[in-house]
């Protein structure tokens, strides 16, 4: 038990149990002064991580969340913090799902979308208590602007091709 902060470079998993069990939350948001870093290989299994565990994330250089090898599920939810800017997030190989919630916790976060692999937003994309942020990658995007949301897919966009997203929203903006 207990909480989890990446300050500097990577922390690099290759199993479900590598955080440890229990309610935790890991911090990965000291921007680019850091870039810290989530780092999944699930090539030998794949790796769930699962809902009782939250991330902090902060980092718009090398990504927060990097889905090295496999076909991973994150389940907890995704806070945008304050400290680096917006949060990347890659799926370089495999297939990563985020299946946790994504908001932001401050005005002018930015959720990317990025990588080579594959990947499925199953959780909400909200506004939290922010003003806007987006998520793109390539010719996709999903846009919240202060209440209002938008989204698209057009193109090959990795991370958003196969998506189920669901967009919480009062007024869709069309």
């Amino acid at each position: 038990d207990g909480g989890v902060t990446v300050n500097s470079g990577a922390l690099r998993i290759t199993n479900s149990t590598a955080l440890g069990d229990g309610a935790k939350t890991v911090t990965l948001s000291n921007g680019t002064n850091g870039a810290p870093q989530l780092r999944l290989d699930g090539s030998a299994d794949p790796i769930e991580l699962p809902a009782s565990i939250g991330y902090v994330t902060s980092n718009d250089s090398t990504g927060a969340i990097v889905n090295e090898a496999g076909n991973n599920v994150v389940f907890g939810a995704i806070t945008l913090s304050g400290g680096g800017g917006s949060t990347r997030i890659y799926s370089n190989a495999g297939n990563l799902t985020l299946a946790g919630n994504i908001a932001p916790s401050t005005t002018g976060r930015t959720l990317k979308l990025m990588g080579a692999g594959t990947g499925v937003v199953t959780g909400d994309i909200s506004n939290g208590s922010a003003t806007n942020g987006s998520a793109s990658n390539g010719s996709a995007s999903l846009r919240a602007a202060a209440m209002s949301v938008a989204a698209s897919a057009a193109g090959g966009a990795a991370l958003l091709k196969r998506s189920t997203r669901r967009c919480v929203s009062p007024t869709p903006v069309r």
